[in-house]
């Protein structure tokens, strides 16, 4: 069972579900399924800025809340293919 807390009302349950977003049982608005303890999950607050640079160039910026590491892995490696940089010279910025 992973505990949730809604984002939006800050309602908290607990939910067997396996999906990725579920509805908060409370005002109905979807939220991440995702165990906090989880060491492959960024936990976010409130609403942050994040950006993929390569060289003092943006190549891409996300607002999220809350981000799974490998998602943040999967965006770098498309831009690495997309944009001929290699993996390692494309840094990450929270803002």
């Amino acid at each position: 069972m992973t505990k949730i807390k809604c984002k939006f009302c800050g309602h908290e349950w607990e939910t067997k579900s396996k999906y990725n977003l579920v509805s908060c049982p409370s005002c109905g608005n979807k939220n991440r399924n995702v165990n906090k303890d989880d060491e492959s999950y960024i936990d976010m607050d409130k609403k942050t800025k994040i950006k993929f640079v390569y060289q003092k160039k943006v190549l891409k910026e996300k607002n999220v809340c809350g981000l799974a590491k490998g998602e943040v892995d999967s965006t770098i490696e498309n831009l690495s293919k997309s944009k001929n940089i290699p993996i390692g010279e494309i840094s990450v910025e929270f803002l």
